[in-house]
């Protein structure tokens, strides 16, 4: 391949670029994205106000634009439903579908929401609506030592 069509950040990785480039070619792959690019052509809003974030850089985002605040990636993922971490958003599970950017996020948190409310009870969604935290962040967005 011609190194000057090579991506700079791949620059010494010419055997992972070949991989790369040999996926986006792949038939079955431009159909996948091809009908991806679809689904958000289709989308009525904006997928998220993420931006190349995870969904843990949103919420650490969010906290530190909100004095520290603690965020959890429940209420990072309807806020981020909402609006840019360094703006006036906040989370409720009680949020009305309008409150999101895309309105199928709405069905994602009623419905993770309703599961919460059978495991945890009334007492706990009550708690967790009030705080936007229904459960503890995952451990996987932990940072653990390879063993």
């Amino acid at each position: 391949m011609d190194e000057e069509m090579r991506a700079w950040w791949c620059a010494n990785c010419p055997d992972a670029w070949e991989a790369m480039v040999d996926k986006w070619l792949d038939p079955v792959f431009r159909e996948a994205h091809r009908a991806a690019q679809e689904r958000r052509r289709r989308m009525p809003g904006v997928a998220h106000h993420q931006g190349n974030r995870s969904l843990s850089g949103y919420a650490q985002a969010w906290s530190a634009a909100h004095g520290g605040q603690p965020c959890s990636l429940f209420a990072a993922y309807g806020m981020s439903h909402k609006g840019p971490a360094s703006s006036d958003v906040s989370f409720s599970v009680d949020d009305p579908p309008e409150a999101y950017t895309n309105a199928g996020v709405y069905d994602k948190v009623t419905a993770y929401a309703q599961e919460a409310a059978r495991s945890m009870g009334a007492t706990g969604l009550a708690t967790a609506s009030s705080t936007g935290r229904l459960l503890p962040p995952s451990p996987r967005s932990e940072h653990r030592p390879r063993a």
